[in-house]
């Protein structure tokens, strides 16, 4: 039953971070074209795209779907690839699909910098959302065996 929980936990969080990360490349797609004077984005790219951050977010799921810990070494690795290798994976999706050949070279170099930059962020906030969350769940406990005692 835990491996189960643990699967669906594993694929809401797929779900969500996929959303947020496929907006993100439309976004910053739509945003980079639209300076270039193109007013459209294809149904196409759309899809791709969100499948992609679909894609994107189970990779990083993986590197750290097993609850343990992991040793300094280990963990400054998988913390590396979950920013560096969504950006490998999208600069060969966007290779493959073309999604920047009507635009210079520059944009697509722009476009890889600020979603390695967004993961890297991402990474940040996640790290202070789930320390926070553990001092949180932490100082509750602690009121709680407290309060059980007396």
């Amino acid at each position: 039953m835990n491996k189960i929980k643990s699967w669906i936990k594993a694929e809401m969080n797929a779900e969500f971070f996929g959303s947020v990360h496929g907006m993100s490349l439309i976004w910053v797609y739509g945003f980079l074209t639209w300076i270039c004077k193109i007013d459209s984005v294809s149904f196409l790219f759309i899809f791709e795209m969100f499948l992609l951050g679909y894609i994107i977010a189970w990779v990083q799921n993986l590197l750290f779907l097993k609850d343990k810990a992991y040793k300094k070494h280990e963990y400054k690795c998988r913390v590396i690839l979950w920013s560096i290798g969504p950006t490998l994976i999208i600069v060969s999706a966007q290779i493959i699909l073309k999604w920047f050949q009507h635009v210079p070279i520059g944009v697509a170099l722009i476009f890889d910098v600020v979603m390695l930059i967004y993961f890297a962020i991402m990474w940040v906030f996640i790290k202070i959302f789930y320390e926070d969350d553990t001092q949180e769940l932490n100082q509750l406990l602690g009121k709680y065996k407290t309060k059980k005692e007396n």
